[in-house]
């Protein structure tokens, strides 16, 4: 387990000056990579050993989003092992313990030099982060079922800018495109004025493909109800990354 504290900064903020889901994102991210720097699996030792852990996918359920300047906690800490699959939970709490941000994630430990998952994760990683209880709360575990029809919106180039350490587009940047995707949808469809992405409740995301700097993106937005999806997908027609986000009542 491994938590820090942290005050929401004006860089993190959203359009109502409240924290942004791809800051949430990039919150969790965080927590967990300083985990495994305290822990001593860190990037060095990723980079030593050509392995990284890679995100399958995960639930988001957001109850409030933390405003300008509030003080928030974060946690993160891994609830089950099997195979090369690593599942891990986190929490954003407000400074007197309000439970804002939770999460389920699943992650692979991949070998970067074939490009394929290992056969079994190391005795290393499994000391360092040992396994506690996983979160008391209902996560959705299955497959993203997107929409029959979806409308395509304008293709992005990966740049330098969208990369992380392991030279692939980061997590959070993912998020952003498809934030961005959808944005633009709502504009291009004169979406009903009430739908605003200030009010997503729930985030499920899937990553599917890797991109990397040259690529180019082509996402795909549908809604039905009270879910947007979102589909990035290669120039083949490959699906690269599919989110479901559910706005709130």
């Amino acid at each position: 387990m491994y938590e820090f504290d942290s005050k929401v900064r004006y860089s993190e903020l959203a359009e109502d000056k409240k924290l942004s889901p791809v800051s949430i994102i990039n919150y969790f991210q965080d927590c967990c990579t300083f985990e495994a720097e305290e822990k001593g699996v860190g990037l060095k030792v990723l980079d030593k050993n050509h392995t990284a852990w890679m995100l399958i996918n995960w639930h988001i359920k957001i109850d409030r989003r933390p405003d300008f300047n509030e003080k928030i906690h974060i946690k993160t800490w891994a609830c089950n092992f099997r195979h090369f699959i690593g599942e891990r939970n986190f929490t954003i709490t407000s400074d007197d313990g309000e439970l804002l941000i939770y999460s389920f994630s699943r992650w692979a430990y991949v070998d970067t030099e074939k490009g394929e998952p290992v056969k079994s994760i190391p005795k290393e990683e499994l000391d360092a982060y040992g396994i506690s209880e996983p979160l008391d709360a209902e996560f959705k575990k299955g497959k993203i079922k997107v929409p029959g029809e979806m409308t395509a919106t304008d293709p992005i180039k990966v740049t330098a800018g969208n990369l992380d350490t392991n030279h692939h587009v980061n997590n959070g940047e993912y998020m952003e495109l498809a934030m961005s995707a959808v944005s633009e949808y709502l504009i291009n469809e004169e979406a009903d004025s009430s739908v605003s992405l200030n009010d997503i409740a729930e985030i499920r995301a899937e990553y599917k493909l890797q991109s990397v700097l040259g690529d180019v993106i082509y996402p795909y937005v549908g809604m039905e109800d009270k879910i947007i999806y979102v589909v990035l997908k290669d120039d083949e027609g490959n699906s690269k990354l599919i989110v479901e986000l559910t706005l709130s009542d």
